[in-house]
């Protein structure tokens, strides 16, 4: 059950960044010229800070049940979504290295949750 709370944190705080994100680019178009206090109720900007709440409070059912020292680094599972997202969906560069990162975050990963 502690992964699958990992793993839900991880997905509301990547879809919370990736809305960022979304948002972040709109702000940048002409439509979205506006006032500071505008900008913030973008919907993908509220939709982000909503999905990192809940990010938030899955992250704390998390530490309610696993050690920090496990936990903790189960989060770089975020890394990985991010960079997929990166890749296929805005269609970024990730050069070899940062693929071996993922690799290299992969194993250690695994390594963790087998302890």
């Amino acid at each position: 059950m502690e992964y699958w709370l990992v793993f839900t944190s991880c997905v509301f705080t990547t879809l919370g960044q990736f809305l960022q994100k979304l948002g972040a680019e709109k702000i940048n178009t002409l439509e979205y010229k506006a006032s500071f206090f505008h900008k913030l109720f973008i919907p993908e900007i509220i939709l982000g800070i909503i999905a990192l709440g809940l990010g938030a409070l899955s992250w704390l059912l998390v530490l309610s049940y696993m050690e920090v020292s496990k936990a903790y680094p189960l989060l770089s599972i975020n890394f990985i979504l991010m960079l997929f997202l990166a890749r296929f969906y805005f269609n970024e560069t990730i050069h070899r290295q940062h693929w071996f990162g993922v690799l290299f975050i992969m194993l250690g990963i695994s390594l963790i949750s087998q302890s």
